[in-house]
């Protein structure tokens, strides 16, 4: 039993044959030539060929998209549009500003950046005061329970 695939080999190796034999090219041991006639059978031939080809191609053209590949290629449309929205967002907020309006972002900048670091060295004293507490209240506690305690040499006089 011969599969598709041979079939087909064997059906395009019959028709190179075919069309080497029209060709009737010469060989290495005659002297003829081509005659001009079959050059003419040979390229109107060729030009079936491609003429088919391109009717293969448009009958065998997609079919109309399914619900699901349509509503992906609209996501995908609208994913392209905003893109292209932001885009000309961006382009607009680039534009020259005045020299003003430059001078008023960066001293916001610098009020942002101030403020960032007042808030660091806040947290940071913030921590060191609780450190500090925390200290003086051991201390304290200790110092305490150092009072409690009885010496021992009140203890032996007992």
């Amino acid at each position: 039993m011969v599969t598709e695939y041979e079939a087909k080999r064997l059906r395009r190796i019959e028709e190179n044959r075919r069309q080497l034999q029209a060709l009737n090219l010469p060989t290495f041991g005659s002297p003829q030539s081509v005659s001009p006639k079959k050059e003419k059978k040979v390229k109107e031939e060729k030009i079936e060929k491609n003429e088919k080809k391109r009717k293969r191609e448009v009958d065998e053209s997609p079919p109309e998209p399914t619900r699901r590949s349509k509503r992906l290629l609209m996501k995908e449309d609208k994913k392209q549009r905003r893109k292209g929205e932001k885009k000309q967002l961006k382009k607009e907020k680039k534009k020259p500003l005045k020299i003003q309006e430059k001078e008023e972002e960066k001293r916001l900048e610098r009020e942002k950046r101030l403020q960032r670091v007042l808030l660091r060295k806040l947290k940071e004293e913030k921590k060191l005061q609780k450190a500090k507490e925390l200290v003086e209240y051991m201390r304290r506690r200790n110092h305490e329970n150092r009072e409690k305690k009885i010496p021992v040499c009140a203890i032996v006089a007992r």
